[in-house]
C-alpha cells in the first residue's frame, strides 16, 4: 500500500473574494461532466496541487497533454513562489513538501496554461463554474475519504489527515453529487474518480 502524503497547504488571499466564479458563469445546477483522458499518480509524493491542476488542464474545453513530469514541474514552480519556506525542488532549503492551490494557479497563469482563474465559495458556485470547465479543489482530507465505496462515494468522516487537492470534473444533478478525479492512479476509487454529495461538498469548502 502506498503511503500517501497530504500536504496541500492552506493559503487564502482575501482579495480572492473579489473574483468569484459567479461573476462570469451562469447560475446553473445542471448535469455536466468534463472527460479527463489522463490518470496521474503522485504516489507518496506531496505534489497534489500540480497533479490536480494538470488533470484540469487535460480536460476540455481546451485540453492539454500532461504527464507526471509536467505535474511535478508545475508543483516545484509553485513552491518557488509560495510564501512557505523551502520545497522539494533541487536546491530547496529547507526540504519541505506541499504548496497552495493559489500558488499553483499563479504558475499556470504565468506559463499561459490558463488565461485567468476564479473562485467558488460554496457548492452552488462550484456548479456555476463547472458549466465553463473543470475546477481544482483544495480540501481537508478525512480518513473516511481514503477508501471509496464501490460506487466511488467518499464521506468527510473521521480524523483529518491533512490537506489535499483534486480536480472536480463534473456534477450529477439528479444524484446531487460532484465527480472528482484524484491523483492516485486509475485503480483508486471508481476508475480514478470519487463522488462527493452536494451537502458534503458544502462542508468541505467551508472547512478548507
Amino acid at each position: 500500500m502506498t503511503d500517501r502524503t497530504f500536504d496541500r497547504l492552506e493559503r487564502f488571499d482575501e482579495r480572492s473574494r473579489e473574483y468569484p466564479i459567479s461573476a462570469v458563469a451562469p447560475l446553473t445546477a445542471q448535469t455536466v461532466v468534463w472527460p479527463c483522458p489522463t490518470w496521474l499518480n503522485q504516489g507518496s509524493e506531496g505534489a497534489c496541487v500540480g497533479h490536480a491542476i494538470s488533470h484540469a488542464l487535460a480536460c476540455p474545453p481546451e485540453p492539454r497533454t500532461v504527464d507526471s513530469l509536467f505535474a511535478r514541474d508545475l508543483y516545484f514552480e509553485a513552491q518557488k513562489i509560495d510564501q512557505f519556506p523551502g520545497g522539494e525542488y533541487a536546491g530547496a532549503d529547507p526540504r519541505m513538501s506541499g504548496t497552495s492551490v493559489l500558488a499553483g494557479f499563479r504558475v499556470a497563469r504565468r506559463e499561459k496554461y490558463i488565461g485567468a482563474y476564479r473562485w467558488a465559495f460554496g457548492p452552488a458556485e462550484l456548479c456555476n463554474g463547472l458549466s465553463t470547465g473543470p475546477a481544482v479543489l483544495g480540501v481537508r482530507w478525512h480518513a473516511g475519504m481514503s477508501n471509496p465505496g464501490r460506487d466511488g462515494l467518499v464521506r468527510p468522516l473521521g480524523s483529518v489527515l491533512g490537506g489535499h487537492a483534486l480536480c472536480c470534473r463534473g456534477y450529477d444533478a439528479q444524484r446531487k453529487m460532484f465527480i472528482l478525479r484524484n491523483s492516485w492512479g486509475r485503480g483508486w476509487g471508481a476508475d480514478g474518480d470519487c463522488l462527493v454529495t452536494f451537502d458534503d461538498m458544502a462542508s468541505l469548502l467551508a472547512d478548507g
